[in-house]
């Protein structure tokens, strides 16, 4: 992942490689979380309803700016990582 020069991207840094367990252990549970949302067919849904008891995702699927916060997330646990 490259991040910007200017003082945003030195803020993003810093807190992706702060190290901290803590912090750390909350990325991985936010991440969790977002990837069981993840439709069967690797869809990023807007959200679910609920249809004759069960959660369907809506017909805004695949919803792309979440997809693309996804990879950004993958890429900073990845980051995290190493």
């Amino acid at each position: 992942m490259r991040l910007r020069s200017d003082g945003v991207g030195a803020r993003r840094r810093a807190r992706v490689r702060s190290g901290a367990a803590a912090d750390r252990a909350r990325q991985v549970g936010y991440f969790n979380r977002a990837l069981a949302q993840v439709t069967e067919d690797w869809a990023c849904p807007e959200l679910y309803n609920q249809r004759a008891g069960a959660l369907v995702p809506n017909p805004h699927t695949p919803l792309l700016w979440t997809q693309a916060n996804l990879r950004l997330a993958l890429a900073a646990l990845r980051e995290t990582a190493s």
